[in-house]
């Protein structure tokens, strides 16, 4: 399959030429539902694995890095490679979206997001306001009266997240090891004491890999609901001692009748919708206007139909 896509490559991406690209990368384990790890060293930096279908329509490719995680944590210079080629690869593309911790590599390298890359916090914030805005309608809680946790809350997404979801909730709990001390902004307290997720009602994962909550998995309330947004997500074995806790742990994704992935991801659903591709797909759509502020984005995003749900994790 690898080598007959290298063949049929130029002649797609002249064909289609696609508004919005998806650039995304997976774990060792995730590469070897793609391709055996011995075909690396022959096939391209970025490899076309994919589509984007927007009402039965191609709108996008969906590209792999042959770098896995474990790669770009230990050398994020690569992160900047990625940039580069991706632009190279479809100079045409409206908007790319770098998914899960790209954007935090290329900051850490020093690089810079500019179009046609969308930095993808803004889709992000909005799809996962209204995952946690779900989270709390569901078990009857007044979003106003809600203490909400934010594990990784001094990360690229989660300090953003947590100045959106202020406007919602009563009180905004930012947990992370990073912080120096404890500080309260408005109804926004950034603590690096892990402990105090105790006190939260509904809590979102931000970390940038599911396994790092493993140390705030003993303070979870019971009752309390825990919305995971990693990537790779929050392992089985920790689910299990999540839920035995009686907490409530659910999956946080975006959909549209719509829309598709083909083929679907490793661990996603077809039409699950990171939010950083979220944020291109509207982009691609409407025009980088739409990034102007997070209203305008809100807007745009509302017309196409998103929805946020809450799932049981798929299991791979």
């Amino acid at each position: 399959m690898i080598i007959g896509w290298m063949l049929v490559w130029p002649v797609v991406r002249r064909v289609v030429r696609p508004k919005v690209v998806f650039v995304v990368y997976g774990t060792n384990s995730d590469q070897r539902a793609y391709y055996p790890g011995w075909l690396q060293p022959v096939i391209p930096y970025l490899l076309p694995i994919g589509f984007l279908k927007l009402n039965g329509k191609t709108v996008g490719f969906i590209v792999g890095s042959t770098l896995t995680m474990e790669q770009f944590e230990a050398n994020p210079e690569e992160a900047l490679k990625v940039m580069q080629k991706a632009k190279k690869l479809l100079p045409r593309a409206r908007a790319i979206a770098l998914a899960g911790r790209l954007p935090s590599w290329i900051n850490k390298a020093g690089g810079k997001i500019v179009p046609p890359f969308v930095e993808g916090h803004t889709g992000t914030c909005y799809a996962m306001t209204l995952a946690l805005l779900r989270a709390a309608e569901d078990q009857g809680f007044n979003p106003k009266e809600v203490r909400l946790g934010l594990l990784g809350g001094a990360g690229f997404v989660g300090s953003r997240l947590a100045e959106t979801s202020s406007h919602h909730f009563g009180k905004v709990v930012a947990l992370d090891p990073r912080y120096e001390q404890s500080e309260d902004v408005g109804n926004i307290t950034k603590t690096n004491d892990l402990s105090q997720v105790m006190h939260t009602d509904v809590a979102m994962v931000l970390t940038g890999k599911g396994d790092d909550i493993k140390p705030s998995v003993p303070y979870l309330k019971e009752g309390s609901v825990v919305v995971d947004d990693t990537h790779p997500p929050i392992p089985e074995t920790l689910r299990g001692l999540i839920r035995s806790r009686g907490v409530i742990l659910k999956k946080a994704v975006v959909g549209t009748g719509g829309f598709t992935m083909v083929p679907r991801l490793p661990k996603f659903k077809a039409w699950n919708i990171p939010g950083c591709l979220l944020e291109a797909l509207v982009v691609g759509h409407e025009g980088w206007e739409v990034l102007s502020s997070q209203h305008s984005f809100v807007h745009a995003a509302k017309s196409f139909g998103f929805r946020a749900e809450l799932i049981d994790h798929p299991d791979d």
